[in-house]
């Protein structure tokens, strides 16, 4: 699979920008990015309760669970995949 070449000089120009970058400058320009990731608590605390009515402990409990559900959907998922995938290469041998 090769890469236009656009593509390689626009790789290639992000790569030498973000080598420039302190890491504090490289955690502000991902802060956006990095809160609206599943991976971040305020991600499901605004998807559980988006009008602000729970209690703070409610809607902190509320996202922990969500987000304890996600991930572990994804890992379920991943494992079939695995599954899936090893058993296509075993009919394939």
């Amino acid at each position: 699979m090769s890469e236009k070449p656009s593509s390689v000089l626009a790789r290639h120009a992000g790569t030498a920008q973000w080598a420039d970058l302190t890491p504090e400058q490289r955690r502000k320009s991902n802060a956006h990015a990095r809160d609206k990731s599943p991976a971040a608590l305020a991600y499901w605390t605004e998807r559980v309760d988006p009008l602000g009515e729970l209690s703070e402990d409610e809607r902190l409990r509320r996202a922990t669970a969500e987000r304890s559900s996600y991930f572990r959907d994804m890992a379920i998922r991943r494992e079939q995949r695995r599954r899936e995938q090893r058993g296509a290469s075993d009919v394939a041998a």
